[in-house]
């Protein structure tokens, strides 16, 4: 009786064993092995390539990035980018629509010496952007835009300044991180020593 309970053991076990053997053989359960479909020009094989985002010789920094639940090529990102007319810091864009192995790259309107106007037009930089998507495929930026002050005690700049000094905006593009021609000013302050602006979040409605 022992016998034959130890025998239908081993050859449980011999089963077990050759199905994983064809499941793990076979890439199954390997998403690594997988190859490229021709519907998702995302996929690709493990490890992947990376691309570069950004054309600039200035630095880029605090990246945030989302990706359209309609499109999952269609991925964008934002970070600071220094590479300004004047060399301070913006927010800077960047657009994939096959999955990042091709971007195209602006800052968003308003930086010091663009032709366009809106309502960051004279704040001096912009940075800490966040993105987020909505269900419909629309893009959404929040980040801070302020002055620099003129303070000798504090070479960064940041100090007491006269009017609207730094805030919060929000940019909206609505064809998939192409261009971002809705932008706002949603909070100011005067810049002092108990108030900055920095590191703001974002959510959005409808949600993915």
């Amino acid at each position: 009786m022992e016998k034959e309970k130890f025998t239908k053991l081993i050859m449980l076990f011999i089963v077990v064993i050759i199905f994983l053997a064809i499941i793990f053989g076979s890439g199954v359960m390997d998403p690594r092995d997988e190859g490229p479909d021709e519907a998702c020009t995302s996929c690709y094989k493990y490890p992947p390539t990376n691309y570069a985002a950004s054309s600039g010789d200035r630095d880029n920094n605090e990246p945030s990035v989302a990706v359209n639940p309609l499109d999952p090529d269609n991925i964008v990102a934002g970070a600071n980018d220094y590479n300004t007319p004047d060399g301070a810091p913006w927010c800077g864009y960047y657009t994939s629509h096959d999955g990042g192995k091709n971007w195209t790259e602006g800052l968003i309107p308003g930086y010091p010496g663009d032709s366009t106007t809106n309502e960051l037009t004279g704040f001096q930089a912009a940075g800490d952007p966040v993105l987020a998507v909505d269900a419909n495929g629309n893009f959404y930026m929040a980040g801070i835009c302020f002055k620099r002050s003129n303070n000798p005690l504090n070479p960064v700049g940041f100090g007491y300044n006269i009017g609207r000094s730094n805030g919060i905006f929000v940019a909206k593009s609505t064809n998939g991180g192409d261009s971002w021609n809705q932008v706002s000013v949603v909070s100011m302050s005067k810049e002092n020593a108990n108030s900055y602006e920095m590191n703001p979040s974002i959510k959005v409605f409808p949600m993915i």
